[in-house]
């Protein structure tokens, strides 16, 4: 059975994007309103601020996003989980036991007393389906 790689990617930070957007319209309507009526120049420095404040919030949302996916690597010997900073692996004829919650968004994958969790914040159904056959295929190849 040839090696299967899948990418395990977060949740979109919506909440953050939208306060981003909302920050960043704000701060330029006011900074034009300010500059255009003669406001005092605090005025336009705080709406700058905002502006500045509402990009930076929607970088660091994206670079976030981008930062947080995870690959999953299956091949005949075992897994490997990369990402985020982490790096777990194990092989198959180590496997005791992979479990899934009840909502279906999150594998474990039981070695004796370590675990590895495997969460599908993308709540990405045809993904999670062809994850838990891969596996279960794989296991089945080991241990019978």
């Amino acid at each position: 059975m040839p090696a299967s790689r899948y990418l395990i990617r977060p949740r979109p930070p919506v909440r953050a994007l939208a306060i981003a957007a909302v920050a960043t319209l704000v701060g330029a309507v006011v900074l034009v309103l300010s500059v255009s009526l003669g406001w005092p120049v605090i005025v336009g420095v705080l709406a700058v601020l905002l502006l500045l404040g509402g990009a930076a919030l929607a970088g660091a949302a994206l670079w976030a996003m981008r930062r947080h996916v995870v690959a999953l690597t299956l091949d005949e010997e075992g897994y490997h989980v990369a990402g985020a900073g982490q790096r777990h692996q194990g092989q198959w004829a180590d496997v005791t036991r992979v479990a899934q919650n009840q909502a279906g968004d999150r594998l474990v994958i039981h070695q004796g007393q370590a675990r590895t969790h495997l969460v599908f914040a993308g709540r990405d159904e045809q993904l999670i389906a062809d994850v838990v056959e891969d596996i279960k295929a794989r296991l089945r190849a080991v241990h019978g």
